[in-house]
């Protein structure tokens, strides 16, 4: 196969961050101009914090800069900032409040915590591409005056705050449990208040499984930058949790099936995979419909036939086979890909929720919303009749990174113009070679143990070609962390249905690589 692209130029250009880690970058930073103004005059006329809210100091400064910055000055001036001493969970933390903060869509936020995950299991020299990809693209949308309106703490006693908050959040007022969940943080701490939310995170399927979303984000990004950072987040979660119309797909059923926990075994929760048990459930979700799905996973939980390892695993394969499936190449659609971020978000959920009640509910509506976004396209999309249980074996060269390069650059590319995201949504080629290129990814997957070659190579992709589309980011996070969570042997059918909406290694890079590039070239 000819090869369009060197692995070694390909990784190469990572290696353009090495200046913002490390003393091997002394020399470059010291190109860089020094800070342009003494931060401590800055314009203090933008109000960026809610009334009532703590925040701490350091990342007030940082989201002013962030607010008084002209995009294409973003990218430097956080060069300088980390120059200066600014740690990275600094940025990572401004990055996060400036996003909630600023009056624009929630994507904004939940990217951020995206990023982070991707940057965590990068080399060393390349860690900071996603943060900077992210700092850029909350500066593409940003709008100058649009702010959140000043929240207004309302007086509750410590003692009532929690039946005021599980009040308020099952009336759907945002008001009402914002002031709840702010007077109980202060009561028992940011993090126990906030657990108290999980129970709501799977309740609402509306807006494609965003709600979800939002709340395992932003938990995650907190056990990161410190709870301490929780109450300016508090607002813009409830806000997200209790948007949109409730959509009860068996919602009350699992309600009902969470409230009869001693029906299940002791080891109902564990983590033995059953692939039989798994590709039974498939069928079902393959069959049927959403009530049917959520009640098979009952009953096979309830008849110790299997753990919920196997149930998730079920979701997740069910996931990338709507992606594998649907008709076009033509920028992977809503439906398909927050299949697979809801139910890593649904995940989430069920690993840090302490509640064993709120655990198996989680469980089951992961099921229910699997199962309703796949039935919905079959019924809808003419989806083909692919199964992610049966891709087709191909040949792939021998030597991993060979094949990895292959693989990557036989992805087609994605259509991009920077400045109208409209005109974005389209792929540079044909949905064989996107089918093609997922068959290799499996053949190699299934070929070699150590996948390490493959998913290092797919982060790179990302943080370097990902575009102004949060998507770009969201989606290799979450499928990332499924290829984790997911039982060993389904892991290179994940890995094939990942390629269904990685960028190709022949695509430009973004704005802030390029940015990156010239600063410290």
């Amino acid at each position: 196969m000819k090869k369009s692209w060197s692995r070694r130029r390909f990784l190469s250009s990572g290696s353009l961050l090495s200046a913002s880690l490390g003393a091997s970058g002394v020399a470059a930073l010291g190109n860089l101009a020094p800070l342009r103004a003494d931060d401590s005059k800055l314009e203090g006329n933008t109000k960026l914090m809610s009334d009532g809210l703590r925040a701490d100091v350091e990342i007030e400064r940082l989201v002013r800069l962030i607010d008084q910055t002209p995009r294409e000055q973003a990218v430097e001036m956080m060069v300088n900032q980390l120059r200066s001493g600014v740690s990275y969970r600094s940025f990572l933390s401004a990055v996060f409040v400036a996003a909630g903060r600023f009056n624009m869509s929630p994507h904004k936020v939940l990217m951020v915590n995206s990023a982070h995950r991707i940057s965590l299991d990068m080399p060393r020299e390349q860690m900071l591409l996603p943060m900077f990809w992210a700092l850029d693209t909350l500066m593409h949308e940003r709008k100058d005056g649009l702010r959140h309106e000043a929240f207004e703490l309302r007086s509750i006693s410590p003692s009532a705050a929690e039946s005021e908050l599980a009040d308020a959040m099952n009336r759907f007022d945002s008001e009402r449990a914002t002031s709840a969940i702010l007077v109980l943080s202060r009561t028992i701490g940011p993090r126990p208040a906030m657990s108290r939310l999980w129970r709501y995170a799977a309740r609402d399927f509306s807006f494609i499984g965003h709600r979800a979303i939002a709340m395992a984000n932003s938990w995650r990004v907190l056990e990161t930058i410190g709870w301490e950072n929780a109450e300016p987040m508090f607002e813009f979660v409830i806000r997200q949790l209790n948007g949109g119309k409730w959509e009860h797909w068996c919602h009350d059923e699992n309600v009902a099936r969470a409230k009869e926990l001693d029906k299940l075994p002791a080891t109902w929760a564990g983590t033995k995979s059953n692939p039989a048990a798994t590709e039974e459930l498939l069928e079902t979700f393959r069959k049927e419909d959403h009530f049917a799905a959520c009640k098979h996973a009952y009953e096979l939980l309830v008849e110790g036939r299997a753990q919920a390892a196997a149930i998730w695993d079920a979701v997740y394969l069910i996931g990338g086979e709507f992606m594998m499936s649907y008709p076009v190449a033509d920028y992977i659609r809503a439906a398909p890909l927050h299949t697979n971020t809801s139910s890593e978000a649904l995940r989430v959920a069920f690993d840090r929720c302490g509640d064993p009640e709120v655990r198996l509910y989680t469980l089951l509506q992961a099921v229910a919303w699997a199962g309703n976004f796949f039935s919905v396209g079959r019924e809808r999309d003419n989806l083909r009749p692919i199964k992610i249980t049966e891709i087709p074996e191909v040949e792939v060269p021998q030597q991993p990174s060979q094949a990895v390069e292959a693989i990557f650059s036989t992805q087609p590319r994605q259509r991009f113009v920077e400045d109208d995201l409209s005109k974005s949504r389209g792929v540079i080629g044909s949905r064989e070679e996107m089918d093609q290129a997922s068959q290799m990814a499996f053949a190699f997957a299934k070929q070699h143990e150590n996948h390490t070659e493959f998913l290092s190579t797919a982060r790179t992709v990302t943080a370097m070609k990902a575009t102004q589309n949060t998507h770009d980011v969201k989606f290799p996070a979450a499928i990332f962390d499924t290829y984790r969570r997911i039982s060993p042997e389904w892991r290179p059918h994940v890995i094939a249905a990942s390629m269904h909406h990685l960028h190709s290694s022949k695509m430009l890079d973004n704005a802030a690589t390029q940015q990156m590039k010239e600063l410290l070239g």
